[in-house]
């Protein structure tokens, strides 16, 4: 069986949050294989607009960060 999984999401408008680049993307893809980075992107950025808009110093390390919790 496939497995469906439904969660309400808070979407970011688009340049709402930090740009990921093409290559975190494709690390997020190899952790949660048959995931919609895509949508995982927008949910990554709206929670981060939500937390205050902390600066970072790489994006890209933090979505990969937050991707990992979401392996559990």
């Amino acid at each position: 069986g496939d497995v469906l999984r439904f969660a309400s999401l808070k979407v970011a408008e688009a340049g709402q949050g930090p740009e990921l680049s093409p290559e975190t993307l494709e690390a997020a893809r190899a952790a949660l294989p048959g995931a919609d980075v895509y949508a995982l992107q927008a949910e990554w950025q709206a929670w981060w607009a939500e937390t205050g808009r902390v600066r970072l110093r790489s994006a890209d390390r933090a979505f990969l960060g937050w991707i990992e919790t979401r392996k559990r």
